[in-house]
């Protein structure tokens, strides 16, 4: 393996031990990081609630996309919508003639387009603000622009869905400007919209209907076959984008309907991003996914699906028992999933744990693995990770024991520290016992 490959560039004061080396720590840890946030966290912008958007909107229309114009090169277009119903700010749109023009900034003309031609849409919308650019490229006007961007529309080629988005969406706004008399008549009719959104056909109102199951006080001793069936529906839906069908699995859980539990156990699922909701889901409803479900996940095709599988692995077994994660470390051709392997074991107590992230931190073909494996047991702190890189600090290659010590020094030891002295007397590499008394040395200053 070609040394330069084996270490990142540090940076430190010269003759000082401390925040540089806190950096190079860090520095060490960035790309490791960004493939670790893929797979560890599983984290997926949600998409904002429709009342929020109802509320960053000044006006809201739904209909059809009659033309779409571009100027400058494709930087700029305007989106000439013909308005079949007006659900906020009609005041607003007064001499428009039953049209409203929608200007859409492009960084790239390649970008996907927020609407085209043909498109039936409900708009949130509010005014554009004008600028000397869009004057000079398309002369005044009265525009419009969406608000939140692809957050800020519903659109579908059938305006069947469009025209239920919009009767869902102006059944919020009925509410807020005439609110049932009772608290109990408020909650029925909150409770059921979230079921037809959850069956509506549009992701976008499926997504918001699934984030209201938790705000339904007492679903999980009332639920009925009827809202049963509705959300067994959405579970099902193979039309949905994972990240939906994922919230649909996370609202059930948040709800904890935990008479779901094996109804979510029997739904298919192919991708990673609804696995992890699902077995997370099912976790949380104390019915988690078996060794031999996760097992047969682990030798899934899509490297994504065996890194939602090993981490529920390591989480499954005992800290003693994880050669069944060891074996699939040892096997696991891509490095990324490595990575998630390593960020697995890091919260693992034992040996055998430990053993695997030392290993994978000196003989791991890859830099990323490497460096993950360095970043976890950093992340452990305090005397484990300090005997860790006290170890490391004489294994593997010269570079990699130099990444050792930088990251022991970065633990924030005390001066005398014993693993410190040791190696600053006694280390055979003396470019190692000088990284141990002064740190990485900066040229710049």
């Amino acid at each position: 393996m070609d040394a330069a490959r084996r270490d990142v560039h540090p940076l430190s004061s010269p003759g000082r031990v401390g925040s540089g080396i806190r950096k190079y720590a860090v520095a060490c840890g960035v790309m490791a990081g960004c493939v670790i946030g893929a797979f560890a966290t599983g984290a997926i912008e949600e998409a904002p609630r429709l009342a929020t958007r109802l509320g960053q909107a000044t006006v809201v229309v739904h209909g059809r996309v009659s033309r779409v114009e571009p100027f400058d090169h494709d930087r700029v277009r305007v989106i000439h919508l013909s308005i079949d119903g007006t659900l906020k700010g009609g005041e607003r749109l007064a001499g428009l003639a039953g049209a409203v023009e929608i200007v859409e900034m492009r960084d790239r003309p390649a970008a996907p387009a927020l609407l085209d031609a043909g498109d039936t849409a409900l708009v949130f919308l509010r005014r554009a603000r004008r600028g000397s650019y869009l004057d000079a490229t398309l002369g005044p006007g009265r525009r419009w622009e969406i608000a939140g961007g692809v957050q800020g529309r519903v659109r579908d080629r059938d305006p069947m869905v469009t025209s239920e988005a919009a009767e869902l969406v102006e059944r919020i706004v009925g509410r807020s400007r005439a609110p049932a008399e009772t608290q109990g008549e408020r909650a029925a009719e909150r409770r059921a919209w979230v079921f037809d959104a959850l069956g509506a056909r549009h992701a976008a109102l499926v997504e918001d209907g699934a984030a209201g199951l938790d705000e339904i006080s007492g679903l999980a001793a009332s639920l009925s076959d009827p809202e049963r069936a509705t959300i067994e529906r959405a579970l099902g839906r193979s039309d949905l984008p994972p990240r939906v069908r994922a919230a649909v699995f996370r609202g059930v859980a948040d709800a904890g309907l935990r008479s779901m539990a094996t109804t979510l156990a029997s739904v298919p699922v192919r991708d990673a991003v609804t696995l992890r909701a699902a077995w997370g889901a099912r976790t949380s409803l104390g019915a988690p996914p078996e060794e031999a479900e996760i097992a047969l996940r682990l030798r899934d095709g899509d490297s994504e699906v065996r890194a939602v599988a090993v981490r529920f692995l390591a989480h499954t077994l005992d800290p003693e028992g994880i050669e069944p994660v060891a074996e699939f470390l040892a096997s696991e051709p891509d490095a990324s999933v490595r990575v998630a392997t390593l960020e697995a074991l890091g919260p693992l107590s034992g040996g055998r744990a430990t053993e695997l992230l030392e290993r994978a931190f000196v003989e791991d073909d890859e830099l990323l693995v490497r460096q993950a494996a360095g970043r976890v047991l950093f992340e452990r702190g305090g005397d484990a990770a300090a005997e860790s890189f006290g170890r490391l600090a004489y294994r593997g290659s010269a570079e990699g024991q130099r990444h050792a010590v930088a990251l022991l020094l970065a633990l924030g030891r005390p001066a005398d520290d014993p693993m410190v002295e040791r190696i600053r007397s006694e280390h055979p590499d003396p470019s190692v016992r000088e990284l141990a008394e002064h740190g990485f040395r900066d040229g710049h200053h």
